[in-house]
């Protein structure tokens, strides 16, 4: 009767902790150390692209740079995960993404213009 009892107290105490802590683990192992322009807001964006060219020229050159960072160390095969778009039509597409995540980061917006463009060149 004791080992019973011993044996729920475990399951009742012992299996949460060990699901929090996994849990916990997956979230710190998913945040990044995002460094310049991609901590601003999708709000600062879109302020940006409507008043200060040279601010959103700042922030499209950082996404730019993420983007062939990517290309060098991510993509496989390599190439261009964009499939060679312009500057602006990329500009644009973040616009569309910033306008729906106004909240999200510009790093956000740029991770998910990589996904995009991925998920179209998978077969």
């Amino acid at each position: 009767m004791e080992l019973a009892r011993i044996k729920t107290r475990i399951q009742t105490t012992v299996v949460p902790v060990v699901v929090l802590l996994t849990l916990t683990v997956q979230v710190a192992a998913q945040e990044l150390p995002v460094l310049g322009q991609g901590n601003l807001s999708c709000n600062s964006w879109a302020e940006r692209r409507a008043g200060d060219a040279i601010d959103a020229a700042t922030m499209i050159a950082w996404a730019l740079g993420y983007i062939t960072a990517y290309n060098h160390y991510g993509a496989e095969p390599k190439g261009d995960v964009s499939g060679g778009q312009q500057t602006e039509e990329l500009a644009k597409w973040i616009d569309d993404y910033c306008h729906k995540n106004p909240t999200d980061n510009f790093y956000g917006a740029t991770a998910a213009l990589i996904r995009k463009f991925r998920k179209i060149d998978s077969p």
